[in-house]
């Protein structure tokens, strides 16, 4: 896959971008036959499409309000706006730029990582074979010093993800800042029993911060 985003050097998240495919298919059979001697025979490899290959998206929402950013974070922890990654299938592309004419539109303040500040961090699509979407905001309520977070295996299987959810985690636990987390499996198979789930856990919030200001 061609990338013009590796290319500037503006992501580096596809690390064995620019490695022939057959290449990789080799070295990660040979890597699996190195772990599992015992198997007597491999069939061939199978293998995929090289882009458009992946149904979830997981975009850092950054930037303002007005121009709005919808991709990953540099190592600054600044926005870097990916809406055009070839991983996606063509109607999760399709659906980046509404998604950031809504973000200001609805006036959702993107999370400032560096000053801790705003609403939204991230905006989850979901699609199916039939071009369908699921799209799913979580983000950071002041007001009540709570926020929602979304994980998945597939975010974390990224070490600098994975290290950076890892800070977010001390944050919360320094803060004391009140969080709840779901994964997007369960939002496929339970959308309405997540969102009673979250709007009872924004109440208990809501509820802890008046007895912080009554005492």
């Amino acid at each position: 896959m061609q990338c013009d985003y590796f290319d500037a050097g503006a992501c580096r998240s596809c690390t064995l971008m620019g490695v022939p495919e057959q290449v990789q298919v080799a070295d990660a059979q040979q890597r699996v036959a190195t772990l599992l001697p015992s198997v007597p025979h491999w069939a061939p490899p199978a293998t995929g499409p090289a882009e458009g290959f992946r149904n979830r998206a997981k975009m850092v929402v950054s930037g303002t309000v007005e121009a709005p950013l919808l991709g990953i974070l540099d190592s600054t922890g600044r926005g870097v706006d990916l809406v055009a990654c070839g991983l996606y299938p063509p109607s999760v592309t399709a659906a980046m730029e509404p998604l950031r004419a809504f973000v200001t539109r609805a006036g959702l303040v993107p999370y400032d990582v560096p000053a801790r500040r705003g609403e939204l961090k991230h905006v989850h699509v979901t699609t199916n074979d039939a071009g369908e979407l699921v799209v799913v905001l979580d983000g950071y309520w002041e007001e009540l010093d709570a926020e929602l977070e979304i994980n998945s295996v597939e975010w974390h299987l990224s070490p600098g993800a994975f290290k950076r959810t890892t800070q977010r985690q001390r944050v919360v636990v320094l803060t004391g800042r009140s969080t709840i987390s779901v994964l997007p499996s369960e939002i496929d198979d339970d959308l309405e029993g997540i969102c009673r789930e979250v709007l009872q856990f924004l109440r208990l919030c809501a509820a802890e911060q008046q007895q912080r200001r009554a005492s």
